[in-house]
């Protein structure tokens, strides 16, 4: 089960501006004061950034772990 799971999934997971959105948009359903909300102004993508830029996250990922 996991390798047939783990073969669907990126490495990296990265959040992207279309989820982010959607998840504004159903909190708008809620508060309408979250309807002025843009991706950017919740994430941060420096930190991030700089973790793919290091040798950390290529030796987390550079070999596959079988459960």
């Amino acid at each position: 089960m996991y390798d047939a799971f783990s073969a669907q999934l990126r490495p990296l997971p990265e959040l992207n501006n279309e989820a982010i959105q959607a998840l504004v948009d159903v909190g708008a359903a809620v508060d309408q004061r979250t309807k002025t909300l843009k991706p950017a102004d919740i994430v941060e993508p420096r930190f991030f950034d700089e973790l793919k830029a290091s040798k950390f996250l290529k030796d987390l990922y550079s070999e596959k772990v079988s459960l």
